[in-house]
């Protein structure tokens, strides 16, 4: 099963996503409120996928700290989940390869990315027959 880190600030909206990933069967999720909460990842098992809001009030982007843990993990997995749709962060995170869906509109379409994403990981564990 997936590691998944939620970056969220908005309880009620990270309420409702781990609601809607656990329904689904994910049950490996860790929630933080502010990005300086997300632990150091250089001595830490990388998570499998980073669902991240752009805007935290009291502490910044979330843009930020994708670029402070892709500096380490270049190979990290990020989906962006943002009420903000502005082209500069459209720009940005194209240029990244890191998928933006709009909350909360998009929740759907999330999960639906995190079970693909999920099937692809058991693929690969999974060692091909011979």
């Amino acid at each position: 099963m997936s590691k998944i880190v939620l970056l969220e600030d908005d309880l009620p909206m990270a309420s409702l996503i781990l609601k809607f990933l656990k329904a689904t069967g994910f049950s490996n999720i860790h929630h933080y409120k502010h990005s300086d909460e997300v632990p150091a990842l250089h001595h830490l098992e990388l998570p499998d996928l980073f669902i991240m809001d752009n805007d935290a009030p009291e502490t910044g982007s979330g843009q930020k700290k994708i670029e402070e843990i892709r500096a380490k993990h270049p190979d990290a997995n990020f989906v962006m989940f943002t009420g903000r749709n502005e082209p500069d962060i459209i720009a940005w995170a194209t240029e990244r390869d890191i998928r933006l869906l709009k909350k909360p509109d998009d929740l759907a379409a999330l999960v639906q990315l995190v079970q693909e994403l999920n099937t692809a990981l058991t693929a690969k564990a999974i060692p091909a027959q011979r």
